[in-house]
C-alpha cells in the first residue's frame, strides 16, 4: 500500500509539474503550485515518510524475533496488524482527495488511478479496517 501511494503521488506530481494552468496577466503556473494539490502532495509525502518509517521498525523487529528463532511477541504482531490497517486506509483516503483535485487525469489510462480500487480490495481482504480495529481492541481487552 505504501508503495502504491508513493508511486501514485509522485506519477501525479510530475503530470501536475508539466500541467501549465491559466492565470491572469499571461502567468502560466503549473498546476502542482496551486494550494491545494501543492498541500495535498505535502501532506501525502508527510503521511507516506511516517507509514514507511512505521513499516520499516516493524520490519526490522520481525526480523529481529525470526532471526532468534523467537515467536513475534503479541505488542509487535499488533504493530504489524496496525501498520497494515493504517498504510491502507491512509492510501485509499489519500488517493480518493488526489483524484478528486486532478479530474480528469484520474481517469486517463497509465496514470496509477485505474488500480486505487485495488486499495479497496486490500481494504477488505482480511476485513474491514474499522472491524480489524475492533478486533484489536478487544484482543488487548482480554
Amino acid at each position: 500500500a505504501i508503495i502504491f501511494g508513493q508511486q501514485l503521488f509522485a506519477r501525479t506530481r510530475a503530470y501536475a509539474d508539466k500541467k501549465l494552468c491559466w492565470a491572469p496577466n499571461g502567468l502560466r503556473p503549473p498546476l502542482s503550485m496551486l494550494p491545494q494539490i501543492n498541500g495535498l502532495f505535502s501532506q501525502a509525502d508527510e503521511a507516506l515518510a511516517y507509514l514507511e518509517r512505521y513499516a520499516q521498525l516493524c520490519e526490522e523487529n520481525l526480523i529481529a524475533a525470526l532471526t532468534a528463532d523467537q515467536l513475534p511477541s503479541p505488542k509487535l504482531v499488533d504493530s504489524i496488524a496496525v501498520a497494515k490497517i493504517r498504510a491502507t486506509e491512509t492510501v485509499v483516503q489519500l488517493g480518493f482527495r488526489l483524484k478528486q483535485v486532478v479530474g480528469s487525469y484520474a481517469l486517463m489510462a497509465d496514470t496509477g488511478f485505474e488500480a486505487l480500487d485495488g486499495m479497496q480490495i486490500a481494504k477488505f481482504a482480511e476485513g474491514e479496517s474499522f472491524v480489524l480495529m475492533q478486533k484489536l481492541a478487544r484482543d488487548r481487552v482480554r
